[in-house]
């Protein structure tokens, strides 16, 4: 039986599978210092929250130091402001003196906040003063990329990821479709794709 249907063309193509651009998170490094351990390998699942390195760096060790010194003028004015309140209330400084000392404790206490907020923005801790800044997954997911090991060094003008979780749920298929096959290929077409793998 003679019947008259269309003309499918096929066209051949190697490509790749690769991750979700649109749902994937790359982790930068935001100080300098050599990388003293990693905990993940690539196709790892991690958790959000999950340490995946330490990288031994002398801007935590700054952070913390200059924490450490705010804190302690933060606890000397502390304390100068409370022998100040007992005096002004028996009467033996003047309110100028009184609100000086009021002003230095102001100040002492912006500053101890100040170098507490930046000390935790770059990931240290107060309690800890190892000088390590702990690479922290933001999400869950699959490590897809890891372009560190132990012992590499980095530094802060370096724009290379360290790591990049995807949670492949989704993935792309990236084609090389030749460029004489471009006007056959339209947006709807079927597509089979099969993997070595």
């Amino acid at each position: 039986t003679i019947s008259k249907q269309p003309v499918a063309e096929e066209i051949a193509a190697v490509g790749e599978v690769s991750f979700d651009e649109d749902n994937v998170v790359r982790i930068y490094h935001i100080v300098s210092g050599g990388v003293d351990k990693i905990y993940v390998s690539l196709g790892d699942y991690v958790q959000k929250g999950q340490v995946l390195a330490t990288i031994l760096s002398t801007d935590i060790s700054m952070y913390q130091r200059d924490y450490n010194v705010a804190k302690a003028h933060f606890l000397v004015a502390q304390k100068n402001m409370a022998r100040a309140d007992e005096l002004f209330k028996s009467g033996m400084i003047s309110q100028k003196d009184f609100e000086e000392a009021q002003k230095d404790f102001t100040n002492a206490q912006s500053e101890f906040r100040e170098k507490q907020q930046v000390l935790e923005l770059y990931g240290g801790s107060p309690d800890r003063l190892d000088a390590q800044f702990r690479v922290i997954a933001p999400r869950s997911g699959f490590i897809v990329e890891r372009n560190i090991n132990e012992g590499t060094q980095i530094r802060t003008d370096n724009s290379t990821a360290l790591f990049t979780i995807s949670d492949l749920k989704t993935v792309w298929i990236w084609a090389n479709v030749h460029e004489s096959d471009m006007a056959d290929v339209r947006v709807g077409d079927q597509v089979r794709v099969t993997t070595i793998a």
